[in-house]
Protein backbone atom coordinates (compact mmCIF):
# COMPACT_ATOMS: atom_id res chain seq x y z
CA UNK A 1 0.00 0.00 0.00
CA UNK A 2 1.17 3.53 -0.75
CA UNK A 3 1.36 6.16 1.97
CA UNK A 4 1.57 9.92 1.90
CA UNK A 5 4.66 10.56 4.01
CA UNK A 6 3.63 13.96 5.39
CA UNK A 7 0.41 12.43 6.72
CA UNK A 8 2.49 10.09 8.90
CA UNK A 9 4.03 13.00 10.83
CA UNK A 10 2.44 13.02 14.28
CA UNK A 11 1.87 9.26 14.31
CA UNK A 12 2.61 7.45 17.56
CA UNK A 13 5.73 5.25 17.50
CA UNK A 14 5.29 2.10 19.56
CA UNK A 15 7.45 -0.89 20.41
CA UNK A 16 6.04 -4.23 21.60
CA UNK A 17 6.43 -2.92 25.15
CA UNK A 18 5.08 0.61 25.16
CA UNK A 19 4.74 3.94 23.40
CA UNK A 20 8.11 5.40 22.42
CA UNK A 21 7.08 8.84 21.18
CA UNK A 22 5.70 10.43 18.03
CA UNK A 23 7.03 11.14 14.54
CA UNK A 24 8.19 14.70 13.92
CA UNK A 25 9.83 14.23 10.50
CA UNK A 26 11.48 11.79 8.08
CA UNK A 27 14.91 11.74 6.42
CA UNK A 28 15.34 10.31 2.95
CA UNK A 29 18.19 9.60 0.54
CA UNK A 30 17.64 11.43 -2.76
CA UNK A 31 20.07 9.17 -4.63
CA UNK A 32 18.19 5.96 -3.83
CA UNK A 33 14.83 7.71 -3.24
CA UNK A 34 14.20 5.83 -0.01
CA UNK A 35 13.25 6.86 3.49
CA UNK A 36 16.13 6.17 5.87
CA UNK A 37 15.15 7.51 9.29
CA UNK A 38 12.20 8.41 11.44
CA UNK A 39 12.74 11.58 13.47
CA UNK A 40 11.00 10.91 16.78
CA UNK A 41 10.26 13.05 19.82
CA UNK A 42 10.76 10.81 22.86
CA UNK A 43 9.22 12.35 26.02
CA UNK A 44 11.30 10.21 28.39
CA UNK A 45 14.47 11.68 26.90
CA UNK A 46 13.57 15.36 27.24
CA UNK A 47 12.91 17.73 24.36
CA UNK A 48 15.42 16.21 21.98
CA UNK A 49 14.37 14.42 18.80
CA UNK A 50 16.06 11.14 17.91
CA UNK A 51 16.71 9.32 14.65
CA UNK A 52 15.46 5.73 14.43
CA UNK A 53 16.26 3.58 11.36
CA UNK A 54 13.25 3.25 9.08
CA UNK A 55 14.22 -0.42 8.63
CA UNK A 56 12.98 -0.95 12.21
CA UNK A 57 9.48 0.27 11.30
CA UNK A 58 6.54 -1.85 10.19
CA UNK A 59 3.53 -0.78 8.14
CA UNK A 60 1.64 2.11 9.74
CA UNK A 61 -1.83 1.66 11.22
CA UNK A 62 -4.10 4.44 9.94
CA UNK A 63 -6.87 3.49 12.35
CA UNK A 64 -4.61 3.85 15.39
CA UNK A 65 -2.33 6.51 13.85
CA UNK A 66 0.62 4.37 14.87
CA UNK A 67 3.90 3.11 13.43
CA UNK A 68 5.09 -0.11 15.11
CA UNK A 69 8.85 -0.61 15.51
CA UNK A 70 10.86 -3.69 16.43
CA UNK A 71 13.31 -1.87 18.69
CA UNK A 72 13.11 -2.45 22.44
CA UNK A 73 12.65 0.32 25.00
CA UNK A 74 16.10 -0.50 26.32
CA UNK A 75 17.71 0.01 22.92
CA UNK A 76 15.92 3.30 22.51
CA UNK A 77 16.68 4.47 26.06
CA UNK A 78 20.42 4.15 25.39
CA UNK A 79 20.38 5.33 21.79
CA UNK A 80 23.01 7.92 20.82
CA UNK A 81 21.78 11.40 20.06
CA UNK A 82 22.69 13.15 16.84
CA UNK A 83 21.32 16.60 16.07
CA UNK A 84 18.60 16.02 13.43
CA UNK A 85 18.86 19.65 12.34
CA UNK A 86 22.48 19.29 11.26
CA UNK A 87 23.91 17.26 8.35
CA UNK A 88 24.33 13.62 9.33
CA UNK A 89 27.87 12.43 8.71
CA UNK A 90 28.73 8.91 7.65
CA UNK A 91 30.56 8.42 10.95
CA UNK A 92 27.43 9.27 12.92
CA UNK A 93 25.37 6.89 10.80
CA UNK A 94 27.85 4.11 11.63
CA UNK A 95 27.42 4.90 15.34
CA UNK A 96 23.63 4.67 15.05
CA UNK A 97 23.64 1.35 13.21
CA UNK A 98 26.27 -0.15 15.49
CA UNK A 99 24.15 0.76 18.51
CA UNK A 100 21.08 -1.01 17.14
CA UNK A 101 23.16 -3.90 15.73
CA UNK A 102 21.39 -3.48 12.40
CA UNK A 103 23.00 -4.16 9.05
CA UNK A 104 23.56 -0.76 7.40
CA UNK A 105 21.59 0.13 4.28
CA UNK A 106 24.76 1.00 2.34
CA UNK A 107 26.79 -1.80 0.71
CA UNK A 108 30.00 -2.90 2.38
CA UNK A 109 32.93 -0.82 1.20
CA UNK A 110 30.73 2.05 0.08
CA UNK A 111 29.72 5.27 1.76
CA UNK A 112 26.36 5.99 3.37
CA UNK A 113 24.13 8.78 2.13
CA UNK A 114 25.18 10.73 5.22
CA UNK A 115 25.11 14.49 4.70
CA UNK A 116 23.17 13.90 1.49
CA UNK A 117 20.05 12.95 3.45
CA UNK A 118 17.17 15.39 3.16
CA UNK A 119 14.32 16.06 5.58
CA UNK A 120 10.75 15.80 4.39
CA UNK A 121 10.00 19.16 5.99
CA UNK A 122 12.91 20.72 4.08
CA UNK A 123 11.83 19.58 0.62
CA UNK A 124 8.13 20.33 1.15
CA UNK A 125 7.17 23.42 -0.85
CA UNK A 126 10.21 23.18 -3.15
CA UNK A 127 9.40 24.44 -6.65
CA UNK A 128 9.13 21.67 -9.23
CA UNK A 129 10.38 22.82 -12.62
CA UNK A 130 11.29 21.65 -16.08
CA UNK A 131 13.58 23.45 -18.51
CA UNK A 132 10.75 25.64 -19.77
CA UNK A 133 8.56 26.32 -16.79
CA UNK A 134 7.22 25.66 -13.29
CA UNK A 135 5.02 22.60 -12.74
CA UNK A 136 4.08 23.36 -9.13
CA UNK A 137 5.41 22.82 -5.61
CA UNK A 138 6.13 19.68 -3.61
CA UNK A 139 3.19 18.96 -1.34
CA UNK A 140 4.19 15.48 -0.19
CA UNK A 141 6.06 12.29 -1.07
CA UNK A 142 4.52 8.91 -1.84
CA UNK A 143 6.11 5.82 -0.27
CA UNK A 144 5.31 2.14 0.17
CA UNK A 145 6.34 0.03 3.13
CA UNK A 146 7.92 -2.95 1.35
CA UNK A 147 11.25 -1.14 1.31
CA UNK A 148 10.17 2.45 2.08
CA UNK A 149 10.98 3.49 -1.48
CA UNK A 150 9.70 6.92 -2.51
CA UNK A 151 7.90 6.30 -5.78
CA UNK A 152 6.55 9.75 -6.55
CA UNK A 153 6.50 13.42 -5.75
CA UNK A 154 3.06 14.78 -4.93
CA UNK A 155 2.99 18.13 -6.71
CA UNK A 156 0.30 20.75 -6.43
CA UNK A 157 -0.06 23.66 -8.82
CA UNK A 158 -0.96 27.07 -7.43
CA UNK A 159 -4.70 27.45 -6.92
CA UNK A 160 -5.41 23.74 -7.30
CA UNK A 161 -7.00 21.68 -4.46
CA UNK A 162 -5.00 18.93 -2.76
CA UNK A 163 -7.32 16.30 -4.25
CA UNK A 164 -6.08 17.26 -7.73
CA UNK A 165 -2.38 17.01 -6.92
CA UNK A 166 -0.21 15.38 -9.60
CA UNK A 167 1.94 12.32 -8.99
CA UNK A 168 5.30 12.57 -10.75
CA UNK A 169 7.67 9.60 -10.58
CA UNK A 170 10.91 10.26 -8.71
CA UNK A 171 12.73 8.41 -11.51
CA UNK A 172 12.21 11.52 -13.61
CA UNK A 173 13.92 13.90 -11.18
CA UNK A 174 16.99 15.34 -12.83
CA UNK A 175 18.35 17.42 -9.96
CA UNK A 176 17.52 18.63 -6.45
CA UNK A 177 18.80 22.17 -6.04
CA UNK A 178 18.83 22.63 -2.27
CA UNK A 179 20.22 26.15 -2.36
CA UNK A 180 17.59 27.20 -4.89
CA UNK A 181 14.75 25.32 -3.16
CA UNK A 182 13.73 23.58 -6.37
CA UNK A 183 13.54 20.18 -8.06
CA UNK A 184 14.30 19.95 -11.76
CA UNK A 185 12.50 17.38 -13.93
CA UNK A 186 13.10 15.98 -17.36
CA UNK A 187 10.47 16.86 -19.95
CA UNK A 188 8.34 19.93 -20.65
CA UNK A 189 6.34 21.98 -18.17
CA UNK A 190 2.97 21.07 -19.67
CA UNK A 191 3.75 17.37 -19.88
CA UNK A 192 6.65 16.31 -17.67
CA UNK A 193 7.83 12.78 -18.26
CA UNK A 194 6.58 10.14 -15.81
CA UNK A 195 3.53 12.08 -14.70
CA UNK A 196 0.79 9.67 -13.64
CA UNK A 197 -2.21 11.31 -15.32
CA UNK A 198 -4.48 8.36 -14.53
CA UNK A 199 -4.42 9.02 -10.80
CA UNK A 200 -4.84 11.90 -8.43
CA UNK A 201 -3.79 11.84 -4.82
CA UNK A 202 -6.43 11.66 -2.08
CA UNK A 203 -5.92 13.82 1.00
CA UNK A 204 -5.90 10.86 3.42
CA UNK A 205 -2.83 8.89 4.42
CA UNK A 206 -2.91 5.85 2.14
CA UNK A 207 -3.67 5.72 -1.56
CA UNK A 208 -5.33 2.46 -2.40
CA UNK A 209 -7.38 3.61 -5.36
CA UNK A 210 -7.53 6.20 -8.09
CA UNK A 211 -9.72 9.10 -9.06
CA UNK A 212 -10.72 10.12 -12.55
Amino acid sequence: MDYLVKALVGYEVRSDEDVVGHVTDFLFCPDAWRLRYLEVAIPTKGKRRYLLPISAAAAPSEERRRIPIVLTLGEIADCPWVDPDRPLSGAKEHILYEHYCWAPYWPQGQSSCGAGLIKLSHVTDFRVETADGIVGRVDDLLTQTDDWAIDALVVRARGKPATRARRIATAMVQEIDRAGFRIMLRGAAGRPEAEDRAKTVPSKTSTAGSAA
